[in-house]
């Protein structure tokens, strides 16, 4: 159990004394306060456990006997309450069996009444150091267990966000943190490029418990920017907070008791948050270090990966643009290659067309189409009707013949136009342009063929000529070239005429004329000697061709421009078509390019298997993997490509669009590294639990920190009590010879005095070139850079952690990462400082627990031997009050062999006449109803209490007559092997009644006697310490007995007569003399009594006492004193 540290500081060297003697909590309490200690009393053991409950006591001094509690219970009760709180047992009559009681039970000391004062304080001392020690040690195992938490979390962590990729890492990280912080909701969710707060995992049961309408996972930036939610208080500080009450929550929301928000910073931006609620106790600083650790650890994490997904989300986003437009403009390139056909017929274009447009579209999977054409209709095969449609007119001469339909048959997503986009309604009326063109054509032809036989009728411009004039022209051929028959050639005609005749071939040629354009069809006809000139207004085709070169233009544009490589192949083969990027990264002309396969761009040595890749590719439609490509001057550049299958120039191909991941593979290695860094920092704390010996330990972490950084020399060193030298714990010259005297206790000056300075680790790259180099001892390895942390216990810097000659240059990064390490090494070192102090100052209870022990061992087999011995009865009884044990004194009282008399109930076994004189035995007879035996067992077997010499008469047989024993009974109620039995103590003290009634009579003599002689009788202890004195002494001293008792002899001797009484008692101690002496004795008002005491040394209960008779000699001395002058007197008359 973690004590409460705000409890304890507030509680600092706090006593409670509870006893029930107000003298001896008086006392002691006037005694400790001196001591500074702050002292509170309780009067039993009720008022003691009230104020224990209410606030932490260091120590609680203890008397074993209370009027309500007995000592030992208590013990229990009050380690139940406040295990860290050290008790000390004091008790007016010793026994080993209630100190080894008392010890096991977890009591620092055991203390005889009168206590002595000085023996108290050194065990209350004692006692407080060695509770302060647990604590420290207890403070330092919490800082390892809090360092070893995080960074065993941080290595899930990281392992989660390495090896998921989609949005479980929010759901696995959040139950994580949800079972670190025993918490029982959660949410876990990032800020997304529009500010609003996306929770990806949300706790299930959050989900289905809540009835809050309208559940969203989407939180807009401006539900919580008011900040009038917790965590949207937190997202705006970008500080934690945390709250312990419960608090209003939306209509159906579950009841939230106590919540802790936790922002996610990166670079002073919130990126995210973790909020975690109802845990079964409060929320504490503890968990806002936990929580913070982690949000500072995740926070380059997840920014790596938002930028990731942002990056990722705009290149697909780009690349499904550009599918879409690829799509489309395939679309309308396949319709401008159908309309260039000049044989297709009007249904079969319709048809055909109709093959081209789902494909063009989003959905393509529920597209179908329809076009209707002067009241005939055409449509795709999996035509159905629905609402959801986009619909174009087409025209022909400027009026409306017809409609192309395009329809989702289930419903979509919406979008710009419902389900449909805006770029697929300029796709719609590009196609009904199409049309347009296409109907237009087909009339013009139509025209054409039917006024072929009568020009004059024809639209068109159509002329005959010869070489030089012209001997017909219809009515628009006349218009056009402004000529009538018999003029000559128009000069624009002149060559082309020439030719024709020349060639005797069928010429077609384009010429611009009133800013329109017409294509003229020149047919020789040599055997009559003339040419046919038809011409056609081909301007709106024109127009429509050049549309579709601004769309191809497009699609150049965006296939060149675009931030990723494109390649287009078949099955692996050559290159087709490559864009501008691909050969700008990879370093090639296009014309080289091409001239190469996917296979010779893939670096040697990577394994890839190409023709697996594309055959899965052709089975899915679409793949996405990761590879390599080789630039031509060799670079490796990592990739993700995304390939599908694509119709190009009317075949199957492959388009692939790789993207460089360059940046996410480095990011990836420092995920990787920090991982690294992680299990490092993982195995260096495990040293502290695997060692209690600082050097190994510090020597552990240390390896760990060099394997990690690289470097090739270090060492560890402690500070001296002045703090201006330090002595190595321990030098890694990694195989370089240092010639500096071992154990040398080197000044700190220079670079390392700064580090101390400054608390914090420093590096240098340039140290031959520094002014540190000049302080380097004599003999000392070359050091070309170096980096120093301090080792900082209970915010004082104790030692160093040095590194040197690190290949590369010491960075930031590094003086993170050794910080960290350098901590680990002070919890180490801490470590075993308060193991070291606890040690010694608990190897006095250790030798204590050892005597306990041989002493317990001793009074095992003492039980044994005085169980079967004991000059007592002893039984041990079942719930029946049946016998399953009994000693000899039982089977001798009893006149039973022990075969016969188990099994028997008690009063059987024992022949007591009540049971006998009953058929049914024990328990049943009209006495048995009232006998204390029977109601002591029963009572002790129900409630499991004691009952201590109860005294009982019961009848027996004895030499034939009938008798009545006097029986003292005890009742111990056990358990053994689970089963409740009662072991009950009898003694026969019919005998000692009698005695007693002997010795009455003899005390009341003795006391008579006592009471009525002149004289005192005094006993008193070795060291002076009067235990007994008869009530004569008043007479002398004017003190009541009881109030002499306790004082000590010497202290109511006169001054001039201590040390003659001191001698005396030696004396007779050494020689075993009588003691005979005179002194004076303190009046209760104030003057001195002449005494005789004459008494000697009498041995009771192994203990040494004076037995003295005390006479008042006051009268002798006056007479002698008197008879001293009447015989000076007399001496002077002679």
């Amino acid at each position: 159990m973690i004590v409460n540290e705000s409890l304890q500081k507030e509680a600092k060297e706090r006593i409670l004394i509870i006893d029930d003697d107000e003298d001896i909590r008086y006392s002691t309490t006037l005694f400790l306060k001196k001591h500074n200690y702050k002292i509170e009393v309780a009067k039993d053991g009720q008022d003691g456990l009230e104020k224990i409950a209410e606030k932490f006591y260091n120590l609680v001094i203890l008397d074993i006997k209370l009027p309500d509690i007995d000592g030992n219970e208590l013990i229990i009760l009050i380690k139940e309450k406040r295990p860290d709180t050290e008790i000390i047992m004091i008790t007016g009559a010793a026994d080993i069996n209630s100190a080894i009681k008392s010890l096991n039970a977890g009591v620092s000391a055991y203390l005889n009444k009168p206590l002595n004062l000085d023996e108290l304080l050194a065990h209350i001392r004692n006692s407080i150091e060695k509770q302060r020690l647990i604590n420290d040690k207890r403070k330092a195992e919490r800082a390892l267990r809090m360092s070893q938490q995080v960074l065993a979390l941080k290595t899930r962590i990281s392992a989660i966000f390495l090896t998921i990729s989609d949005e479980g890492i929010y759901h696995e990280t959040l139950s994580l943190v949800l079972k670190e912080l025993k918490s029982k909701y959660g949410v876990f969710g990032y800020i997304d490029e529009n500010g609003d707060y996306i929770c990806p995992s949300m706790t299930r049961d959050v989900w289905e418990e809540c009835d809050v309408p309208n559940k969203e996972i989407i939180y807009p930036r401006k539900s919580w920017s008011s900040g009038n939610t917790i965590w949207g208080r937190a997202l705006i500080s970008g500080e934690p907070i945390y709250l312990n009450n419960p608090f209003k929550v939306p209509k159906g929301h579950i009841q939230i008791n106590r919540t802790f928000a936790a922002p996610i910073r990166y670079k002073d931006e919130v990126i995210g948050l973790i909020l975690v609620g109802n845990k079964k106790t409060d929320y504490d600083d503890n968990d806002v270090k936990l929580l913070e650790s982690i949000t500072e650890y995740i926070a380059p994490i997840l920014h790596a990966r938002l930028q990731r997904d942002l990056e990722e989300k705009q290149r697909k986003r780009a690349e499904h643009d550009l599918g879409e437009r690829v799509k489309e403009l395939m679309c309308l390139y396949s319709i401008s290659r159908l309309i260039e056909n000049t044989e297709i017929s009007i249904e079969q274009f319709f048809t055909k067309l109709l093959t081209f447009i789902p494909p063009a579209w989003q959905f393509p999977e529920v597209t179908c189409a329809k076009i209707t054409y002067k009241e005939r209709i055409f449509k795709t095969e999996n035509f159905q009707e629905a609402q959801w449609k986009q619909i174009a007119e087409f025209k022909e001469e400027g009026k409306k013949v017809g409609t192309v339909e395009i329809i989702y048959f289930e419903e979509m997503p919406e979008f710009d136009e419902g389900p449909f986009l805006n770029e697929e309604r300029d796709l719609i009326n590009g196609i009904a342009e199409h049309l347009s063109i296409f109907i237009e054509r087909k009339r013009t032809e139509k025209q054409i063929a039917d006024l072929a036989k009568f020009p004059s009728e024809n639209p068109n411009p159509v002329l005959r000529v010869t070489r030089e004039r012209v001997f017909y022209t219809n009515k628009k051929g006349g218009s056009l070239f402004n000529v009538k028959k018999g003029d000559k050639i128009p000069r624009m005609l002149e060559e082309e005429v020439c030719t024709a005749f020349d060639m005797n071939t069928v010429n077609k040629v384009e010429i611009e004329l009133n800013n329109c354009t017409y294509s003229l069809i020149i047919t020789p006809i040599i055997e009559e000697g003339y040419l046919n000139i038809y011409g056609m207004d081909i301007t709106e085709r024109k127009k429509a061709e050049q549309e579709i070169k601004e769309s191809e233009a497009k699609f150049r544009a965006l296939f060149n421009n675009t931030n990723d490589s494109i390649f287009i192949h078949e099955r692996g083969r050559h290159f087709i078509e490559v864009n501008k990027t691909a050969c700008e990264r990879l370093g090639y002309s296009k014309e080289e390019l091409l001239k190469l396969a996917p296979k010779d761009i893939i670096p040697p040595g990577y394994k890839i298997d190409l023709q697996t890749k594309i055959k899965s590719l052709y089975e899915k439609g679409e793949l996405v993997v990761e590879s390599e490509h080789m630039s031509k001057d060799g670079d490796r550049i990592p990739v993700e490509i995304n390939s599908r299958i694509f119709n190009y120039r009317g075949k199957n191909t492959i388009i692939s669009t790789a993207r460089d991941i360059t940046k996410r593979k480095i990011v990836e290695l420092e995920i990787q590294q920090r991982t690294i860094e992680i299990s490092a920092l993982f195995k260096a704390s495990r040293a502290i639990l695997e060692y209690n010996d600082s050097n190994k330990a510090t020597r552990a972490i240390f390896d760990s920190c060099v394997e990690i950084l690289g470097v090739s020399v270090g060492y560890i060193t402690l500070l001296a009590a002045d703090q201006e030298k330090h002595q190595k714990v321990f030098l890694n010259p990694r195989g370089v010879e240092c010639k500096v005297v071992p154990n040398l206790h080197l000044p700190l000056r220079g670079f390392r005095s700064e580090v101390i300075q400054y608390k914090k680790a420093l590096y240098h790259n340039d140290i031959p070139n520094s002014d540190w180099a000049k302080l380097m001892p004599k003999g000392h390895i070359s050091i070309k850079n170096i980096m120093v942390a301090p080792l900082i216990i209970n915010n004082k810097v104790q030692g160093l952690f040095g590194l040197g000659n690190k290949e590369g240059d010491f960075n930031d990064e590094d003086t993170r990462l050794v910080t960290a390490f350098a901590e680990l090494a002070s919890i180490a070192l801490l470590n075993t400082q308060t193991l070291d102090s606890l040690e010694k100052s608990e190897e006095k209870y250790r030798n204590l627990s050892n005597i306990l022990e041989q002493k317990v061992e001793e009074r095992s087999l003492e039980l044994a031997a005085i169980y079967e011995y004991a000059p007592i009865m002893l039984i041990l009884l079942d719930k029946e009050r049946r016998v399953l044990k009994v000693n000899k004194a039982t089977l001798e009282f009893a006149k039973h062999i022990e075969q016969k008399i188990i099994g028997l109930r008690s009063g059987e076994a024992l022949r007591c006449l009540n049971s006998l004189d009953d058929p049914r035995g024990c328990g049943f007879g009209q006495e048995c109803q009232t006998c204390k035996f029977r109601i002591a067992f029963l009572d002790s077997f129900k409630t499991g209490k004691k009952y201590i010499d109860v005294e009982i008469k019961l009848p027996f047989m004895r030499n034939g007559e009938k008798v009545e024993l006097n029986l003292l009974v005890s009742t111990i109620p056990l358990i053994i092997h689970d089963e409740r039995l009662v072991l009950a103590s009898i003694n026969d003290i019919t005998s000692l009644k009698k005695a007693e009634k002997k010795l009455q009579k003899s005390e009341e003599k003795v006391l008579n006697l006592i009471n009525n002689i002149s004289d005192v009788l005094i006993e008193a202890s070795m060291d002076g310490i009067i235990t007994f004195i008869s009530p004569q002494i008043y007479n002398i001293v004017n003190y009541k007995p009881d109030e002499l008792m306790g004082q000590d002899l010497l202290n109511l001797s006169h001054p001039e007569d201590k040390r003659m009484l001191e001698t005396f008692i030696r004396s007779a101690i050494n020689s075993g003399d009588l003691i005979d002496i005179n002194l004076r004795i303190l009046h209760k008002k104030g003057f001195y009594v002449p005494i005789s005491i004459r008494g000697t040394l009498v041995k009771t209960d192994d203990e040494l006492k004076i037995f003295a008779v005390v006479s008042d000699i006051s009268e002798r001395n006056r007479v002698e004193d008197m008879m001293k002058r009447e015989v000076k007197q007399l001496k002077e008359i002679d």
